[in-house]
């Protein structure tokens, strides 16, 4: 806004009320003899506000005052000042506060510079304005707001009012677009608050955007690497203070993610696929133990999810979600310890029933079974029979270890059985044991 432009007034709302008369240079002499006239001859009788041409025929506005007892133009009430290249002089009138050409007393309206300090007088009662000081000072003129100091010179600079900070540009605007002073950013909201202490993003559209942090003095943090900033860590890319957000960075050997706010990730999933320390390092070929659950992570950082991992020569398996089974089936062919591996080459007891897992882990199916020649019946699911089993009506009998019983003697309830070599009972038939020959009846009862 170019300072000192004389605006042309209409006299009806600016005039006192008996008006003023326009006269020339030649005529102000005529004043000072024969008292101000209005134009339309009427006698300018009292103080105020007239329109009146100046040497060069230019309508100016005038204060005509009493001097030295009688009405005329008024050259203010107080000390020159400097202006650029003139110098103007205060009046006060009722209070308010006027500047005047020192040379011929014309009033200035406008923005003015006066040694050093920008004022407005108002285009319309030719007022310094000093803003709303109940309000800060806070003016809204030309599209734009303004504040004030009391005395009524602009606000230049950072202002802080009422905890918020504003900067006022060199001709008293408030700022609004990013600004670059002294070597640093600064950013704005609609209202020309500063933001600070904050991450501030610009959505250029939808999938492009860039994100700053913005410190306590509400400047972009510009030191490249890492950054601690309200207790989590960022990543500036450069001295630009972008930051790196929805991307992996690798460092010092580490991978870590920066999320789409900029903030690294930290003990938390990232597509319930990837989980990361409380540092930050992503977990790679490593276990971890989240939320009470056990997991593995591979090189590439994900984790094991429906698939086996054979770690340490044992086996464990991981459902859907990544947790580690244990102490439970897998399609009830596979049986997992405490802590995960599957039992192989073992004799089980789940429930109640006995089980024997393969070398492979896989359950022993139902039929008969030898280890170490001891045989074994199993049977519903792979469950180790015990006691009596009648089999493709041949009766067996299986002790509590689950060892069928052959080559050998059983007594139960007072009653002798005896069971043959490969287990099937004595029945209805004399049988020698050790050259001694022995009668059964029909339910397998040594006879008397």
């Amino acid at each position: 806004m170019a300072l000192g432009v004389l605006i042309s007034l209409t006299p009806a709302g600016v005039l006192a009320e008996d008006g003023g008369q326009v006269v020339s240079e030649n005529a102000v002499s005529v004043m000072a003899a024969k008292g101000l006239v209005t134009s339309f001859g009427t006698p300018i009788t009292k103080p105020g506000f007239y329109s009146i041409e100046d040497r060069d025929y230019n309508e100016q506005v005038y204060y005509v005052d009493y001097v030295n007892g009688q009405l005329a133009i008024s050259k203010g009430n107080h000390t020159a000042y400097k202006r650029e290249n003139d110098t103007v002089v205060w009046l006060t009138v009722n209070g308010k506060w006027y500047l005047l050409d020192a040379d011929d007393g014309h009033v200035l309206t406008g923005w003015q510079m006066v040694d050093g300090n920008l004022y407005y007088l108002d285009i319309g009662d030719f007022a310094m304005t000093n803003g709303d000081q109940s309000k800060g000072g806070w003016r809204y003129l030309n599209d734009s707001w303004y504040a004030f100091y009391s005395w009524g010179g602009v606000r230049r600079g950072w202002y802080t009012y009422r905890g918020k900070t504003y900067y006022l540009q060199n001709d008293g605007r408030m700022q609004l677009d990013p600004l670059e002073l002294n070597g640093k950013k600064y950013y704005f909201d609609k209202d020309g608050v500063l933001y600070k202490n904050r991450v501030y993003t610009i959505y250029h559209d939808r999938l492009n955007t860039e994100s700053y942090l913005l410190q306590e003095d509400g400047s972009v943090c510009c030191t490249p690497g890492w950054n601690l900033f309200q207790g989590s860590w960022y990543w500036v890319g450069d001295e630009s203070g972008k930051l790196l957000k929805g991307e992996w960075l690798t460092y010092e050997g580490n991978q870590y993610f920066l999320k789409w706010e900029g903030k690294m990730a930290s003990s938390e999933w990232l597509y319930q696929k990837y989980y990361f320390k409380s540092w930050g390092g992503c977990y790679q070929n490593e276990w971890a133990k989240i939320d009470g659950k056990w997991y593995y992570f591979g090189e590439d950082g994900q984790k094991y999810a429906g698939r086996w991992l054979e770690y340490k020569g044992n086996l464990y398996y991981f459902d859907e979600e990544g947790r580690m089974y244990g102490d439970r089936w897998l399609d009830d062919t596979y049986l997992f310890r405490s802590w995960g591996g599957m039992y192989r080459s073992n004799w089980v007891k789940d429930e109640g029933n006995w089980y024997y897992f393969r070398k492979d882990g896989t359950k022993q199916e139902d039929g008969w079974f030898k280890q170490k020649n001891t045989w074994y019946w199993m049977e519903n699911g792979g469950k180790m029979a015990v006691g009596w089993r009648k089999i493709n009506n041949v009766w067996y009998y299986f002790k509590s270890s689950g060892a069928m019983c052959q080559n050998e003697w059983l007594k139960q309830k007072g009653i002798w059985y005896y069971f043959k070599d490969g287990g099937a009972i004595c029945q209805d038939e004399s049988y020698s044991v050790k050259g001694i020959s022995y009668e059964f009846d029909q339910n397998g009862y040594l006879k008397e």
